[in-house]
């Protein structure tokens, strides 16, 4: 499918499983610390930041507007996927209800 733009859009089960792979990341970021150990390559939202594995170390980024933008696992809108992206709670939870999803960020109501 897509849309009148040409650009390919999910369909309506692709986006509802985005979604509810974006709960599972953000509820598994939620346990990850920044002393954890990882595998080189990974990515992840913890403590509000971006981050990379690199050495076998978390490597954090701050959002470039830390007061107001936190890392989140958001639902792709086009294709199959999640995207780790620094934006608002609000956006983050209206992304993942959008998808279909029910349960907010963490799929928990919270």
């Amino acid at each position: 499918a897509s849309d009148a733009s040409g650009a390919p859009t999910a369909s309506a089960s692709d986006l509802l499983q985005n979604g509810i792979d974006a709960q599972a990341l953000n509820t598994k970021f939620a346990s990850i610390s920044p002393s954890d150990p990882c595998n080189d390559g990974d990515t992840a939202c913890i403590t509000g930041q971006a981050a990379k594995c690199s050495g076998g170390t978390w490597q954090l980024t701050l959002c470039k507007n830390p007061t107001f933008l936190s890392c989140f696992a958001l639902p792709l809108l086009s294709g199959v996927g999640t995207q780790l992206k620094c934006t608002t709670k609000t956006t983050a939870e209206d992304t993942i209800n959008n998808s279909g999803a029910q349960g907010g960020i963490f799929g928990d109501g919270s």
